[in-house]
Parts: C-alpha cells; sequence; structure tokens
C-alpha cells in the first residue's frame, strides 16, 4: 500500500489584483488525488470559477469512482458543464490534475489542460509528464470553462512510474523555479530525508518577491509501505 505526504503553496502574483489559482488534495479509501487551477488572467469570471472548480472536485470526486480509480475523464467533463451552466461570464482556467492509487499494483494516471503542468521528480531530475496546450507562453489553446469541449477532450493518462515524487504547478510558478533551479534543486533534495516544514519554508523563501503572475504548486513523495 501506498502513503503520501505533501506541501502546497498558493502565491498571489505581484502583477495581480487577486489570486486566481487554487489547489487541492484529498484522498478516499481507494487513492490520493491532487491537483490545481491557473484561472486565466484576462477572463473576468475565472477567479470564482477557480472556487467552483475546487469545491466541485473535492466534494464529487468520489461520485465517479470506476473501479478501483477514479474516472478523470468523466469527472473533469461534467466539471467543464458545471462551469458551463454556473453563469459566470468566462470562467476559464487551465488545470493538472493527478491520481495516486493506494494499491502499489495500480498505474498513475493523471489529466491536464492549457499550460498547468505535472513532473516526475527525483534528486537527479525533473521530468515533464503532461504537454502544454499552448503555442507560446502567452498563448493557450485549450482551457476549461468553454461550452464547446466534448468528451474526449479530457483525457486520461494511465502510466507505471518508478519516480516516487512529484511536483504539480502552474505557469507562474515554474517560470520562477527555471530561473532558481539551484535553489528548487536544494529543495527537491530534502524531499528523501522528509523535511516537509523545511520544504515549505524554502519553497515560500524561494518564491518571495519573484512571480509576477500567480503561482501554485502540490509537492507530493509516495511512501510504499516496504520504504
Amino acid at each position: 500500500m501506498r502513503n503520501a505526504k505533501f506541501s502546497i503553496g498558493s502565491y498571489k502574483g505581484l502583477a495581480r489584483r487577486d489570486n486566481r489559482d487554487s489547489a487541492f488534495f484529498v484522498s478516499s479509501d481507494y487513492s490520493f488525488l491532487m491537483g490545481i487551477f491557473d484561472g486565466v488572467s484576462s477572463a473576468s469570471g475565472s477567479g470564482k470559477g477557480v472556487n467552483i472548480a475546487k469545491d466541485f472536485i473535492v466534494n464529487r470526486f468520489k461520485d465517479f469512482r470506476n473501479d478501483k480509480m477514479t474516472d478523470l475523464s468523466d469527472l473533469i467533463f461534467e466539471l467543464n458543464k458545471v462551469l458551463c451552466d454556473s453563469g459566470l461570464n468566462e470562467p476559464f482556467m487551465t488545470y493538472a490534475i493527478l491520481e495516486i492509487p493506494k494499491h502499489s499494483s495500480l498505474m498513475y494516471q493523471f489529466s491536464s489542460m492549457g499550460d498547468s503542468r505535472i513532473y516526475a521528480v527525483s534528486s537527479q531530475y525533473v521530468l515533464q509528464l503532461t504537454k502544454d496546450d499552448s503555442i507560446n507562453e502567452n498563448f493557450i489553446t485549450k482551457y476549461l470553462g468553454r461550452p464547446n469541449l466534448i468528451h474526449s477532450d479530457f483525457q486520461t493518462v494511465q502510466q507505471n512510474i518508478t519516480e516516487k515524487a512529484f511536483l504539480l504547478c502552474t505557469d507562474g510558478f515554474y517560470s520562477v523555479i527555471e530561473n532558481e533551479k539551484k535553489g528548487f534543486l536544494e529543495i527537491i533534495g530534502a524531499i528523501g530525508l522528509k523535511k516537509w516544514y523545511y520544504i515549505k519554508n524554502r519553497m515560500d523563501k524561494l518564491m518571495l518577491n519573484k512571480n509576477n503572475d500567480d503561482a501554485t504548486y502540490v509537492l507530493v513523495r509516495i511512501e510504499d509501505s516496504n520504504d
């Protein structure tokens, strides 16, 4: 069986009036589910939309259980319908969601849209698992909250992954760590030592006065029962 330790942080951008990012980490008797949402800054309803999205996932994900995992495609497709029916103007956002089954024989699964990312992390490297839906850093091609999205737009990847740590983050976060690689690698090195208070403090200091855009992360380490 697997267990999980995690750290979450969200930081308002220096150039933003309010923080339109959010993150969650929930567990059930069969899995750990975590994710991030990044409200599109130019969309008027994105902030309230992100709150709706987080509440929906946290309160409803167990209703979408499919055998021993969550049916992420159905869950996020239904979430998009809720956003479109919310009455909000432009409730647009990107997302990245990762599910880790508690039973070690089952595969990990993840889904993303836009430019929010999931990385597999080790003490030696950081490997991007998701692909961006964007032409460049300023133009995303797909995002939640659009009424013309269909079920097949919400693809889920199932994968056997050997790494024990994962980073989910918004573009405002990874744009900072790409310029602060030394400090970030020092933080990553502390994951294996299980220094979670240190990790959270160092992450806060790393981001201090550096993120122009809202920046959010979930950092998680998986521990098997035989670790």
